[in-house]
């Protein structure tokens, strides 16, 4: 899974107390990186010039709200046998930032070579391909990186083509449209395969100069319809939210269909019956006797007590 914005996704995790996709090393690293970030802001550090031994300062806080998060998203977290997969995010996290949604520029110049392509869904996974491509070179997390972008500058592919395709929401009529694509693209000379033994993509349209700007990606959910947008589509942008979405076809909209005509139910302040703690809830719902993460807790704890008295069944 890629994650162009790593801090929405990771304060979902915080919210939900869960990982997005199940205990994978995947996304500890990327809670990691977020719980050091979060030190960074807190303490006032610069975290776009931050170091890599101030990083590594975090290192021992850190490791317990880690090892304390995990074992509230996994019921089965045993310290003992994953140990390793806490030493290996921590390191990683003093050479690695955050990816943050930075205002990633699209010119006229690289929307023109997209449209140079007579196939829409060619288009559609073109653009998300040079999002992807620009995305690392502009914005590298790495905290050492000082490399410059100049002609001679390699524009990588980090997607596979199945999430290209899912960032694109592109449907091929058959199986023989789908295979056309690279050899479509590569003739057109706006694509090419290393030579190197990994055989990676890498685009040859990007337009370095940044010079005519047509649009700026900050949704990084919603690719699909910044390509929609720049077609001519009826897409706003939430006021509320920033988020993207479609246009009614009668009258406009300034909010996306979650805030759209959100009114807020009466609240009243409940504790909880597990850590006492004060939460709000609806004022006439009288069932909500736990606060959200001690609710998640619960419900866990009691799927999983469920789960072994059916295996000793």
């Amino acid at each position: 899974m890629i994650y162009f914005d790593e801090l929405s996704a990771a304060k979902g995790m915080e919210e939900s107390q869960s990982f997005k996709n199940g205990y994978t090393k995947t996304d500890l690293f990327m809670y990691t990186k977020y719980l050091k970030y979060k030190k960074a802001i807190e303490s006032g550090v610069d975290y776009e010039n931050i170091t890599e031994n101030q990083l590594r300062s975090y290192n021992a806080a850190v490791e317990c709200e880690l090892r304390a998060f995990c074992e509230r998203a996994c019921l089965d977290f045993n310290y003992t046998t994953k140990y390793q997969d806490i030493d290996f995010a921590l390191e990683y996290s003093c050479k690695y930032k955050l990816k943050l949604p930075r205002p990633l520029p699209i010119t006229q110049r690289e929307w023109n070579s997209i449209m140079s392509v007579s196939n829409e869904n060619y288009r559609k996974m073109l653009f998300i391909m040079l999002v992807d491509a620009k995305y690392y070179k502009y914005f590298s997390t790495s905290v050492e990186n000082n490399r410059q972008i100049d002609t001679d500058t390699v524009f990588y592919i980090r997607m596979t083509r199945s999430e290209i395709q899912k960032a694109a929401k592109v449907r091929y009529a058959n199986q023989s449209e789908k295979d056309f694509f690279l050899g479509c693209i590569n003739r057109k000379g706006l694509f090419d395969i290393s030579d190197s033994e990994l055989c990676s993509w890498y685009i040859k349209f990007v337009d370095i100069m940044d010079e005519d700007v047509i649009e700026y990606i900050t949704d990084y959910d919603h690719l699909d319809l910044y390509y929609e947008k720049l077609s001519g589509s009826r897409i706003g942008k939430c006021e509320y939210c920033g988020k993207l979405f479609k246009q009614s076809k009668t009258k406009p909209s300034d909010y996306c269909y979650i805030h759209r005509g959100y009114k807020k139910n009466a609240i009243r302040i409940a504790k909880c019956i597990d850590c006492g703690c004060d939460f709000e809830t609806a004022s006439n719902d009288q069932n909500k006797v736990r606060c959200s993460n001690c609710q998640k807790i619960y419900r866990k704890r009691y799927k999983h007590e469920l789960y072994l008295k059916r295996k000793q069944n």
